[in-house]
C-alpha cells in the first residue's frame, strides 16, 4: 500500500509515475469491490477504504507541487501527456466516487438506498464521464456555506508513547507545548509532532487516528469547515495552504514546527500565535495576513555571560577576561540533529515569546550587569524568524550606540540568502559565526537528521554560499568565524580536509573552529573525541593553508 507522502520531498518524475500506477491500481480494486454485481455493491464504504482514498487525495496534492512535476509542464510540448494532467484526471475520478458514499453513508429509507444503487448502476459502479466533472479548483474548494459537506472519516495524527522506550523524563510534557499535557487524554492530541521531535529516547511515534469530526472557523473573513482535533497549520493545509521549510516556498514559512521560532505565527483570535502548535477550535478566527504594525514574537531563553564565546567570537578575545559576551539562545531550529548539543533550547516551545524590543532591553541590561561590550544570540537557530531578528538588532543598536558595542549572531546559515545577510548587516550585526555541517549532502543529512535529500542539498548549498558572500562582500567590515563539527562517526577526516581546501580558497585567513561533538540528545552513545584526536584534526586543516584554526577539546581550546 502506498504511504502518505510529505511536501517538498524532491521526488523524481519516474517515481511520481510509479506512485500514479500504484494508486490507480489500488483505487481500481476498491471501485471494483463496490461496483455492480460485486459482493459489496450498495454497502457503505469501509473505513479503511475511506482512509486509503483520503490518503490518495492528499498524495495527489503533494505530487502536483513537486518540482519535477512542475518542471515537466514547461518542457513538455503537450500538456495532456504530462504527469500533472494524469494527476488531475485521477483526482477527478476519485472525488465523485468518494462523495457518493459520503452523501449517502446512512440512507434514511429503503427508497433512498435504492436511489443510490440506481445511480451507481447507471455508471457501472464507476464515476461519471470526465466531461461532467467539476474543475480542480471546485473540487479543492472547502468553503461550504450553510449545509457543510463533512467527511465521515477524517484521518489525523496522534502521538503514541512506547512504554518500553520511555524513561519518563517528562520532556514531552514540560519542554514542548502539548494540548493534552493536563488532560492526558489521547483524543486531545493535535498531532503537531513536537513531542516526538523532542523525545531523547525516541519513545514517541506519530500514528494515524480516527478523526474528531469537523468545526467551523473563519479564515480571512470567510467561514470554512476544517477537521477538529488538529493544529491551525494542519487545518490550513486541509484548505489547500502550503507551509514550506525554506523561505519563499509555500504560502507560509514553518521551519521549526515545535513552537519555538514563531515564524509561522498568524493572527489567531486577535493575537499572534504559532500555527504549528495552536489547536484549532470551533468559531476560531484566523488571519493569514498580519495586520500592519504587528510586532513579531520569538521565544528566547538562557541569558548568561560567556568567557569563551562562540564560533563568531574572535580568537584573541577568548579567555582574555572572565566574561567577554552576554548571550541569549533563540528557541526552535529547522534541523533535527540527533546529537544536538543544545537540544533543550532547540525544542523548547513553552517559553513565553518576547517582542524584539523586550529582548533587546533585557540584553542591554545583561550587558551592563556583566560589564561586557559584546552581545550574542545563538540557538536553536537564531535566523528562522527574520522580521524578529532584524528588529531585535535594530533595537539593540538603538539602545547601545557606543562604538565599542558588538552584535554577534551564531547560525547554521542554512537559510541565509544574500539579501538576508545584507539586511542583517544593515540592521547592526557586526560579528557572525556560521556552521558548515559537511561538504557532501550525505554527511549533512547524517549530522542534521534531515531526511529530505532536496531540502538538505539546498540547506547545505545556502550555508556555503553565505560564507563565500560574507567573505567577498564584507571582509574587513564584518568579523566572521566558521564552525566545523567533528566526530569520526559523523564526518570522515578526508572530508574535513576537503572542507579546509574549500575554505582556504575562499580566504586562507578566515577563522575556523572545529567543534568536538560530545554525547547528547539521541546520540548519547558518542564518545567525545580525545584531545589528541582534535589536535590531529586541527593539523589537517592547517595543512590546507588555513592560518587561523582553533580546535575545541575537553581540555579547552587549542589555538594558533
Amino acid at each position: 500500500m502506498i504511504r502518505e507522502l510529505e511536501y517538498y520531498s524532491a521526488i523524481p518524475l519516474i517515481r511520481v509515475e510509479r506512485y500514479c500506477d500504484q494508486m490507480e491500481k489500488e483505487c481500481g480494486e476498491i471501485r471494483e469491490r463496490y461496483g455492480v454485481d460485486a459482493p459489496d455493491y450498495g454497502k457503505p464504504l469501509e473505513p479503511h477504504h475511506q482512509r486509503i482514498l483520503d490518503r490518495f487525495v492528499k498524495n495527489i496534492q503533494v505530487l502536483c507541487r513537486e518540482p519535477s512535476v512542475k518542471g515537466q509542464i514547461s518542457s513538455h510540448p503537450l500538456r495532456e501527456y504530462t504527469v500533472i494532467s494524469r494527476l488531475d484526471r485521477f483526482e477527478q475520478e476519485i472525488h465523485p466516487f468518494r462523495e457518493s458514499f459520503l452523501r449517502h453513508e446512512s440512507p434514511d429509507t429503503p427508497g433512498q438506498e435504492q436511489g443510490v444503487r440506481d445511480a451507481r448502476h447507471r455508471t457501472g459502479g464507476r464515476s461519471p464521464p470526465l466531461s461532467r466533472m467539476p474543475s480542480r479548483s471546485t473540487l479543492m474548494d472547502r468553503k461550504y456555506p450553510g449545509s457543510l459537506r463533512q467527511p465521515i472519516h477524517h484521518i489525523r495524527r496522534i502521538a503514541v508513547r512506547d512504554p518500553d522506550r520511555c524513561e519518563f523524563c517528562e520532556i514531552c510534557e514540560t519542554l514542548v507545548p502539548c494540548a493534552r499535557a493536563e488532560s492526558r487524554r489521547v483524543e486531545d492530541c493535535t498531532g503537531c509532532g513536537a513531542c516526538a521531535a523532542a523525545c531523547p529516547q525516541e519513545a514517541i511515534r506519530m500514528e494515524e487516528g480516527e478523526g474528531a469530526g469537523m468545526v467551523t472557523v473563519t479564515v480571512d473573513g470567510e467561514g470554512v469547515a476544517v477537521p477538529a482535533g488538529v493544529t491551525v497549520q494542519q487545518a490550513l493545509e486541509y484548505l489547500g495552504h502550503t507551509f514550506g521549510r525554506f523561505p519563499g516556498e509555500g504560502d507560509h514559512f514553518a521551519p521549526c514546527r515545535t513552537g519555538g521560532c514563531g515564524a509561522c505565527a498568524l493572527a489567531i483570535d486577535g493575537a499572534l500565535r504559532q500555527s504549528c502548535i495552536t489547536p484549532v477550535r470551533d468559531g476560531m478566527e484566523i488571519r493569514t495576513e498580519l495586520p500592519a504594525g504587528t510586532f513579531p514574537l520569538r521565544a528566547v531563553t538562557g541569558w548568561t555571560g560567556l568567557g569563551v564565546g562562540g564560533v563568531g567570537t574572535p580568537w584573541q578575545l577568548q579567555g582574555s577576561r572572565p566574561l567577554i559576551e552576554a548571550a541569549v539562545f533563540a528557541c526552535g531550529c529547522n534541523l533535527r540533529c540527533p546529537q544536538c548539543q543544545n537540544w533543550t533550547v532547540t525544542y523548547r516551545g513553552v517559553e513565553p515569546p518576547l517582542t524584539p524590543r523586550e529582548a533587546a532591553v533585557r540584553m542591554t541590561v545583561e550587558r551592563r550587569r556583566l560589564g561586557v561590550s559584546r552581545m550574542a544570540i545563538s540557538g536553536g537557530e537564531a535566523t528562522l524568524n527574520r522580521p524578529w531578528l532584524l528588529r531585535y538588532l535594530e533595537e539593540l543598536l538603538r539602545l547601545n550606540p557606543d562604538p565599542g558595542a558588538r552584535f554577534h549572531v551564531d547560525t547554521n546559515a542554512t537559510i541565509l540568502s544574500r539579501d538576508y545577510l545584507d539586511s542583517l548587516v544593515e540592521a547592526g550585526m557586526t560579528d557572525i559565526g556560521p556552521d558548515l555541517k559537511g561538504l557532501r549532502t550525505e554527511t549533512f543529512m547524517a549530522i542534521t537528521g534531515i531526511s529530505d535529500t532536496g531540502l538538505a542539498t539546498r540547506y547545505l548549498r545556502t550555508s556555503w554560499d553565505a560564507v563565500r558572500y560574507l567573505s567577498d562582500r564584507y571582509s574587513g567590515r564584518i568579523f566572521m568565524g566558521v564552525g566545523i563539527p567533528y566526530h569520526p562517526l559523523l564526518i570522515p577526516r578526508e572530508e574535513i580536509t576537503r572542507m579546509g581546501d574549500a575554505l582556504c580558497r575562499i580566504d586562507p585567513g578566515i577563522q575556523v573552529t572545529v567543534l568536538d561533538y560530545r554525547p547528547a540528545f539521541r546520540r548519547r552513545d558518542l564518545a567525545r573525541p580525545a584531545v589528541q584526536e582534535m589536535r590531529e584534526v586541527r593539523a589537517l586543516l592547517t595543512g590546507t593553508g588555513l592560518r587561523m584554526v582553533i580546535s575545541q577539546t575537553a581540555a579547552g581550546p587549542l589555538g594558533p
